[in-house]
């Protein structure tokens, strides 16, 4: 399969004619490359907001995602995990974290 290079100004033209018929492949990380926040810095975000918003704490306080400050926050977080509740944070590190953090986080706001 052979692949061709575009200019700008043609991929511009392209895209603006048939756009829904292009098809994006990145490879991991293009995302962070880009400028855009990792699913780690997502979820560290949205554990912020959380505890920021359950505490009642202005957000400005935990601005700096520091060491100390995550280590903060995730006491909350694991001072809130229940055995055997499906609903509780997940450890540190867990890989449901995500998945389960935007949730609780989209019922906080």
């Amino acid at each position: 399969m052979a692949f061709s290079t575009l200019q700008i100004a043609e991929f511009i033209r392209i895209f603006s004619l048939r756009g829904q018929n292009i098809a994006w492949f990145t490879g991991a990380g293009a995302s962070v490359a880009a400028g855009l926040p990792s699913a780690y810095d997502m979820t560290w975000d949205f554990k912020r907001s959380i505890f920021c918003t359950e505490q009642n704490t202005p957000i400005s306080q935990f601005s700096n995602l520091t060491p100390g400050v995550k280590s903060k926050i995730q006491a909350y977080f694991d001072s809130k995990r229940a055995t055997n509740d499906p609903n509780s944070p997940p450890p540190e590190y867990s890989l449901e974290e995500y998945s389960i953090v935007i949730p609780l986080f989209c019922t906080s706001l």
